[in-house]
Formats: structure tokens, sequence, C-alpha cells
């Protein structure tokens, strides 16, 4: 796996709504927890910052939008803890 780039925390301390995917992780891997777990070892993100980016994934998914609802609440749950 390539080594995260700053330009990804970079965009996300100005305020820009990016997220963490992967492609065909089975092939390549690389899943999605596993690059999240990357960029926010190497970044030192915090774990508000780990929330907005699992956040941010969702609000731009296309699903539903009671789903996408419905899973935001969920991690705000899991975030409060």
């Amino acid at each position: 796996m390539d080594p995260p780039h700053e330009e990804i925390t970079t965009l996300l301390r100005q305020g820009l709504k990016v997220s963490i995917a992967s492609d065909d992780p089975s092939y390549f891997g690389g899943y999605v927890g596993d690059n999240i777990e990357a960029l926010a070892t190497a970044q030192q993100l915090t774990r508000d910052e780990v929330v907005l980016l699992a956040r941010n994934s969702l609000e731009i998914s296309w699903a539903e939008p009671e789903r996408v609802q419905s899973w935001v609440r969920e991690l705000e749950g899991i975030a409060a803890r």
C-alpha cells in the first residue's frame, strides 16, 4: 500500500468533504478500514477527524437519504462512547 498523502489531511482540516475509499480490496488489499487506520497513524489524525472521514463517506454515498441519516446517527452513537 502506498503511504498516505498529507494532502488528504490538509484538505480535511481546511473543511473540504474528503473521504477514504478502496478499489477491489479483495484483489489489491487496502480495505477502507485499513486505509483510514494507515492515514490516521501516518498523519496523527484525531479521533474527531477519523469520525469526520467516516461521516463524510456516509454523506457522499449514493444511499437513500433516510438510510444515510440512520448510519450517521449510529456513527454518532459510537463516537460518543
